[in-house]
This record gives C-alpha cells, sequence and structure tokens, in this order.
C-alpha cells in the first residue's frame, strides 16, 4: 500500500463516517420531532378527555330537555292530526271550510289583530 492509496481510503473513510453520521442525525432529527408530535397529541387528547368530561353534565340535562321536547312534540303532532282529519274530507280529499279558516280570511280584512286559540 503506498502512501497516496492510504490517504485515499483515509478520505474515503472520513467521507463514509460523514456520511453515515448525517444519516444518523437526520434519523434523531426526525425521531425526536416524532417525539414532540406525540407528546403535543397526548397533551391536546388529554384536555379534550377533561373539556368533555366538564360537559358530561350538561349533555345529560340536554338530553332529559330533548326526551321532554319529544313528548310535547309527540302531543302536538297528535293534536295536529286531530285537526287534520277536522279540515280534510277522507273520502274526498278536499279541504273543508272550518271556523279556523274563516278567521284567517277574515283577519287579512281586520285592521286590529285577532286572538288565535
Amino acid at each position: 500500500m503506498t502512501p497516496t492509496s492510504y490517504l485515499e481510503l483515509i478520505n474515503a473513510f472520513k467521507t463514509l463516517i460523514n456520511q453515515k453520521q448525517d444519516a444518523t442525525m437526520r434519523a434523531k432529527k426526525r425521531y425526536v420531532v416524532g417525539l414532540e408530535k406525540l407528546a403535543f397529541a397526548a397533551s391536546q387528547v388529554a384536555d379534550m378527555q377533561k373539556e368533555l368530561e366538564e360537559l358530561q353534565p350538561q349533555l345529560v340535562i340536554s338530553a332529559e330537555e330533548n326526551e321532554k321536547m319529544m313528548i310535547v312534540i309527540q302531543r302536538e303532532s297528535k293534536e295536529v292530526e286531530v285537526t287534520t282529519e277536522k279540515v280534510y274530507c277522507p273520502k274526498c280529499k278536499k279541504k273543508k271550510k272550518t271556523v279556523y279558516a274563516i278567521i284567517m280570511t277574515s283577519r287579512l280584512d281586520c285592521s286590529e289583530p285577532l286572538l288565535m286559540w
């Protein structure tokens, strides 16, 4: 081995070491960035879980209000069905003239508001 080839071998070895060190540093940076993102995501999940626990009582209250509203809607739907049966003739499917319809047409002619019942 000549001194020139030995120096070339040392330079090649230095180049290879530098390439491997760069690759290792890039991998380390990716690993560190990944860990930081995982830590950030974990903190966000903890915050959201805390917020969810705080909102749980409101969810229960909203569910109860929805149940009450559904009962009211069902009751009113039955009332609407009864009114619809009164307004429409089931055999001929034509609208009957009811007191309500008369009031609605006369209401347009009145200057004073009529009370609805």
